[in-house]
């Protein structure tokens, strides 16, 4: 049973894809960079692809009474490939296309300096969260728990709950100011 699971789980992740590649490539304007649509079919098929395998991971889970190998590397897989490139690649190739100098150089060296003060938040509130596990007794059986990875994570989900309040709140402002 579990083999089959996996398999149509696999043949749903192929329709996926192929459902993906058709929405970049009918919505996606032309002129847009084949980079930029790649990361934009890598993005969407990880997000969805999260969805298809939950149901799969819990059928297992009934069937033997644990969770499968193969779906546990996945959502590790998707989980930190979403992370690198909603905090890293993404960011940095964004401010690289909207730069306006003319060499590759410059446009690099705008990138780097128009995200270096989020990725020092980043380094900050890393450190920041370690020292308070560290300095509190819950803190430290956590990290004895859980280890680095956990911590990572944790940041993870609280800059990105932090940035859709931030979001959220400058939407529920601007979006009434444009309409009245």
């Amino acid at each position: 049973m579990t083999t089959a699971v996996l398999v149509i789980t696999l043949c749903e992740a192929i329709l996926l894809l192929a459902f993906v590649l058709y929405l970049v490539r009918k919505y996606a304007q032309t002129e847009l960079p084949l980079l930029v649509k790649g990361l934009t079919v890598i993005g969407w098929f990880l997000g969805f692809a999260v969805i298809l395998t939950v149901p799969a991971d819990i059928q297992i889970a009934q069937d033997t009474g644990e969770s499968s190998h193969i779906l546990k590397g996945w959502y590790y897989f998707s989980y930190w490939s979403s992370y690198l490139l909603n905090y890293l690649i993404l960011p940095y190739l964004t401010e690289y296309i909207e730069a306006g100098e003319f060499t590759r150089k410059g446009k690099l060296m705008r990138s780097l300096k128009r995200n270096l003060p989020y990725y020092l938040l980043y380094i900050v509130l890393f450190i920041a969260l370690v020292v308070v596990l560290m300095s509190t007794q819950v803190g430290q059986e956590a990290i004895k728990q859980d280890g680095l990875v956990g911590c990572l994570i944790g940041l993870g989900l609280v800059i990105g709950l932090l940035s859709v309040i931030i979001l959220i709140g400058y939407g529920l402002v601007e979006v009434p100011k444009r309409c009245f």
